[in-house]
């Protein structure tokens, strides 16, 4: 459901009136409910009472939503992964496989703790629902992120991005550390090497200087070839005949517009369908598919609030554009990995002159947008690739006497001005002198899938276990689990996703090919290194994220047994975790698969790296500390926050130099999240900057609907816990959920009425 503005100003008004944290009248979409008794028991009068709501969940939200769009991903992975050409992923089987393998290994692997397969198979009791479609509902959210994460990584490496970044020549003899390495004027002081940072990229920039982008789109051979269009192992044809040499097609088959995969011959290969050899694509037309080559005309340049088009005219007056051709690759001098036959290939070099200058003394935000020059077919229609919008920030000279900072990036955050993303997932921890009254406090927003489904369905569970701490969950019928969740003895906690490419999903690809660097290495043409991919399976492992939020609130009666908890078991994905308990501690955990290589394995500088990253806001320990001696996420002594990108376990996957181009990259480098995680991270601390020590459950739900940190479309629920009361104030059921009404959960309440029945 989306409102128009009248009808949010309606909502907000109703929220005033009748006091945030008050009792409202609920949703009708909201379901609370008491499940007491035997872990199958709980999970069989779960599956009785909300049987028909279990049934729509899975239907709107896996057959109509999720599955379908992530079949269109098969395009993407089987060319890679060639297992998943085989038949039982055909006719818009491959999602749903794909979900129901990895389900079945983490059932079968024992990482779904036996009380909660019982749950399951008491909810599938219940219900009437196949037990199967059971498991699948509770465990496709980690799948689904590792997943996700292997696409959007494989879909990166093909598009442009930015390489370098330099303004002028003049800052090697400023007198100033503008690349903050410790060294002040040397050479090239006024350039770097780019990478995407939370902080400034560069310092003290003169106000009369030229911004300097180089910008590269990989060529990266026969992967184009599929993904521009040539093979739809979707629907099982070939998109551009003209690109299938003549020699290739079948007699019968001569003279068809589209080819069927049956009419082409040739042997299995790498990059392509099993049943067509590269040697069978027409080489000229696989690269005018996708050439290797930025389209300078989709150009777009924002600095602060002024928007630069290279395609307009007036703008274009203010670049200069120079192309760089590529090195030649000496060693494929017959076969070149990047081809050197057109034009538009290269490093493209763009000189941007503003036409008033840059603002002295200040913090400059500069956002780029650009895509390359390919036709990718999947999904119809034809498009090119688009570039993740990087953001960078640079100071102006006399920005560090005026402000009395800025000597260091981690002085100047990465924020630009309010440019309408949206943001991710967030949370915040406070207690003593952040709030009114001394007591913690912990507020989560979680925001990620389309809410039209996931509010229609939202529920409040009470968990009392025959054995085990109770506890509540806030999340939705079929589910086990939330995202957020509180127990009696006062700990509550709060879950955000956090991209990395260190999950078992990717684990699994780059442990096949380390077990076979013999036979791959045999083989020059990579064809051992082919055979070893196509038996690949994309399987999750490690504790199922819901899971582990349950297990740890039934047994962990604080924040260090809870921390000592996450740190004993294996993690399905990356995962930011805040904790709070009623003795006031806050931890923030950031968690990982913490894949090795042969390289690391027994590198004492990899001892200390086992996914388990923790910070809280004390000072007086180093741990808590970046490498600039500031809290990693406090604003203050009281106070700790996260959104949805690492700030400690940085880099969350090192490069693995033997894969070249193919090399698995840190989150910050590929992950369309950070550049809002980022914004939203620095954005949420100005708020608690603004009202440190007032901030109450009603000051914590006035910050979640602060313009810069809602999500109109994707808000799943907001709420806001008082571990020492066992309370927990939640707004859900509508969109955006911190502006629907505001509920009150008393946690000791419903366990003595739940306990008495």
């Amino acid at each position: 459901m989306r409102y128009g503005l009248a009808a949010a100003i309606l909502i907000v008004m109703a929220i005033m009136l009748i006091g945030a944290c008050e009792e409202a009248q609920a949703p009708p979409n909201v379901r609370v409910a008491v499940f007491k008794g035997s872990a199958y028991e709980r999970g069989y009068r779960h599956g009785e009472q909300f049987a028909a709501d279990i049934r729509s969940l899975y239907t709107r939200l896996l057959d109509n939503a999720l599955l379908p769009n992530l079949n269109l991903e098969r395009s993407n992975i089987a060319p890679v992964l060639g297992r998943y050409y085989q038949p039982q992923y055909d006719n818009g089987q491959f999602s749903y496989q794909m979900m129901l393998e990895s389900a079945q290994s983490l059932y079968d692997s024992g990482y779904i703790p036996d009380e909660y397969q019982d749950e399951m198979h008491g909810m599938a009791d219940g219900s009437g629902i196949d037990f199967e479609k059971i498991l699948v509902l509770n465990t496709f959210f980690d799948t689904t992120m590792g997943f996700r994460a292997v696409s959007l990584f494989i879909q990166s490496l093909q598009k442009p991005h930015i390489v370098e970044l330099s303004f002028a020549d003049e800052m090697e003899t400023d007198g100033f550390d503008n690349n903050d390495n410790g060294e002040i004027d040397e050479a090239g002081d006024g350039r770097i090497e780019y990478h995407p940072s939370p902080y400034a990229s560069i310092l003290e920039v003169p106000a009369d200087a030229k911004i300097r982008l180089v910008i590269r789109d990989e060529w990266l051979g026969g992967l184009s070839c599929v993904d521009a269009g040539n093979v739809d192992p979707i629907g099982e044809r070939i998109v551009e005949a003209r690109c299938v040499k003549d020699d290739c097609i079948a007699p019968e088959c001569k003279g068809e517009t589209l080819l069927k995969r049956e009419c082409i011959t040739g042997s299995q290969n790498l990059c392509l369908s099993p049943s067509i050899s590269i040697d069978c694509i027409d080489r000229a037309c696989a690269e005018e598919l996708d050439p290797g080559c930025v389209d300078p005309e989709s150009l777009r340049l924002r600095v602060d609030e002024r928007l630069f088009v290279y395609a307009d005219a007036a703008d274009r007056r203010h670049f200069q554009l120079t192309v760089h051709p590529p090195e030649p690759d000496e060693d494929e001098a017959d076969e070149p990995k990047y081809p050197h036959d057109k034009d538009c290939q290269g490093d493209y070099e763009f000189v941007f002159t503003p036409p008033d200058g840059l603002p002295a003394a200040s913090a400059v935000a500069v956002v780029i947008q650009i895509q390359d020059q390919s036709h990718i077919y999947s999904p119809e229609p034809f498009h090119p690739r688009n570039m993740r919008d990087e953001r960078f920030v640079f100071t102006t000279k006399g920005y560090a006497e005026r402000t009395g900072g800025g000597s260091h990036f981690r002085d100047v955050a990465n924020t630009g001005p309010p440019d309408g993303t949206q943001p991710p997932t967030f949370s915040f921890g406070l207690r003593d002198s952040a709030t009114p009254s001394g007591e913690p406090l912990l507020a989560h927003h979680y925001i990620l899938i389309d809410s039209d489904i996931m509010h229609e369905h939202a529920l409040v569970a009470v968990h009392i276990p025959d054995s085990g701490i109770p506890h509540a969950t806030f999340g939705w019928t079929g589910l086990l689990w939330g995202f957020s969740g509180i127990n009696l003895d006062g700990l509550a906690v709060t879950i955000n996703n956090s991209d990395t490419l260190d999950n078992p999903l990717v684990g699994g690809v780059v442990d096949s090919i380390f077990r076979h660097a013999g036979e791959i290495l045999a083989a020059p043409d990579f064809s051992g290194l082919a055979k070893i991919l196509d038996d690949v399976q994309l399987l999750a492992s490690g504790r199922p994220m819901g899971f582990m939020m349950r297990e740890l609130l039934a047994g962990s009666s604080d924040v260090e047994e809870g921390l000592s908890y996450l740190h004993s078991v294996s993690h399905t994905f990356g995962w930011n975790m805040l904790l709070a308990d009623e003795k006031g501690d806050l931890a923030a955990a950031e968690l990982d698969a913490s894949t090795r290589t042969p390289f690391e394995l027994g590198n004492p500088d990899y001892a200390d790296r086992d996914g388990f990253f923790v910070y809280r806001p004390e000072t007086d320990d180093p741990l808590n500390l970046d490498a600039s001696g500031r809290p990693f996420a406090s604003i203050g002594p009281d106070d700790l926050r996260m959104a949805s990108h690492f700030m400690k376990n940085i880099p969350d996957m090192d490069p693995i130099v033997v894969f070249g181009p193919f090399s698995p990259k840190a989150q910050f480098e590929w992950s369309n999240y950070y550049p809002r995680s980022t914004r939203t991270f620095f954005t949420l601390g100005e708020k608690i900057r603004e009202r440190y020590g007032e901030i109450d459950a009603d000051e914590a739900f006035s910050i979640m609907r602060v313009s810069a940190l809602v999500d109109p479309r994707d808000s799943m629920e907001a709420v806001v816990f008082e571990p020492k009361r066992r309370l927990a104030y939640y707004g859900m059921g509508l969109v955006p959920a911190p502006f629907a009404p505001i509920r009150t959960l008393d946690l000791q309440r419903m366990v003595d009425e739940g306990r008495a029945k």
